[in-house]
């Protein structure tokens, strides 16, 4: 005895369709949530300058890349991203005050920028004179409110804060 479906197929097939319609309907729906959910890193916008300035830096043209970034900064001193850019290569150099102040200003002019979160709290952690830390944590208790206030549903921005808990205790 041979079973054959087609009998079947060519009699419902509308309800195939219907159940195919919402299965696909179902992915769709779960996939917007996700993403709606926790969109993840931001796209932020970059101007030809600072693409220039972040190549240079990835080639190790620190230098030059430097000075790329003051005259970015210069020119436009709420270009958040090449703020963020000039506090990397001094973190760099060492000079973590003034990371610090380039990171935090990329913070006031972007609450929600989340690599500047990841970055300060880096050179809290290496801080070089002990006896300050527990104030610039304290800080950046305050400054990871802030963060967590403008893109709450930021996976990246979560994940710093989790780590600075886990560091003040």
């Amino acid at each position: 005895m041979k079973i054959s479906f087609w009998p079947l197929i060519t009699k419902y097939w509308w309800m195939l369709v219907i159940i195919l319609g919402l299965i696909i309907a179902l992915i769709w729906g779960i996939n917007a949530w996700l993403y709606y959910r926790n969109p993840g890193v931001l796209n932020y916008p970059t101007s030809a300058e600072v693409k220039v300035a972040q190549q240079l830096y990835s080639e190790g043209k620190i230098d030059q890349a430097k000075t790329k970034y003051e005259e970015i900064v210069q020119a436009h001193p709420n270009d958040y991203v090449a703020v963020n850019g000039l506090g990397n290569i001094l973190r760099d150099q060492g000079d973590y005050p003034k990371a610090e102040e380039m990171y935090l200003r990329a913070l006031n002019i972007n609450p929600g920028f989340e690599f500047a979160y990841n970055n300060l709290l880096a050179i809290y952690q290496v801080w070089s004179r002990e006896e300050e830390k527990p104030a610039k944590l304290q800080i950046f208790g305050e400054v990871i409110q802030k963060g967590l206030s403008a893109r709450p549903r930021s996976g990246n921005i979560l994940s710093v804060a989790i780590n600075y808990y886990k560091l003040v205790g």
